[in-house]
């Protein structure tokens, strides 16, 4: 990421720079689970994290530019799902973000298809309407924070010196302390991660840890509120030893 100096442009198109960067940066937060940002040359270069070729990068308005709009150089591929083809053109502050939200959807969708086990959590879908907003509550909170926590234990008790296990003792303490922080897709879409890695380092471990507590036990909690749901409140705190 390149960051220009404003006094080589005149106001009002340092202002628009000043803007989009904010917006971008946002976007950097809100997807840091599919696209990563790359330092370059350009203003801002997401990477889809899984896929070196698909990207989105916005470049450096020409310094003669009188803005009203200001116009970014834009790049992104793919733009649409049905070819591989690339955006190339110009755009102002309102029309890349727009341009953004298209090209993650179809990053999204690619990341969808799997043609192994890694994403085991697919048919676990958000559907509250703040899922792209909003964290968990505090209910969902303590339920999803105390099964990664049990997850942590189980996994230092029986597998103790092990680098596959630390990995996923890492990634599950990770997000233990960022939920809170985190849109229900992010945290929901992090914690299938962790479940997924584990069970495939193995199988059986992954059963002492979630099969007490069955999947759509673990869904109805975390999607629909534990205060609805009393008898399976009682099932996964009795496992989780809470």
């Amino acid at each position: 990421m390149a960051i220009p100096n404003p006094k080589d442009f005149i106001y009002i198109v340092a202002k628009d720079i000043q803007e989009i960067l904010f917006s971008l940066r946002n976007l950097e937060a809100d997807y840091s689970d599919i696209v990563k940002v790359l330092e370059t040359q350009q203003l801002y270069y997401f990477h889809d994290i899984s896929h070196n070729d698909f990207y989105f990068h916005v470049g450096i308005p020409d310094k003669k530019s009188k803005g009203a709009p200001t116009l970014f150089p834009t790049y992104f591929k793919p733009d649409r799902l049905d070819s591989e083809s690339t955006f190339s053109g110009e755009a102002n502050k309102n029309q890349i973000v727009e341009y953004f939200y298209e090209w993650i959807s179809i990053v999204a969708d690619y990341n969808s298809i799997s043609f192994n086990e890694e994403e085991i959590f697919s048919d676990f879908v958000i559907i509250d309407d703040d899922a792209e907003t909003k964290p968990f509550d505090n209910h969902q909170q303590i339920i999803l924070y105390t099964f990664l926590e049990t997850t942590v234990n189980l996994l230092e008790e029986k597998h103790p010196n092990n680098n596959n296990v630390e990995e996923i003792i890492q990634e599950a303490n990770s997000l233990k302390n960022e939920i809170p922080l985190l849109t229900k897709r992010i945290a929901f879409k992090r914690f299938s991660k962790v479940l997924a890695k584990l069970r495939k380092f193995n199988p059986i471990t992954y059963r002492d840890v979630y099969d007490v507590a069955k999947k759509e036990v673990i869904k109805h909690l975390l999607l629909k509120g534990v205060e609805t749901l009393p008898k399976l409140v009682n099932s996964i705190t009795t496992f989780l030893g809470s």
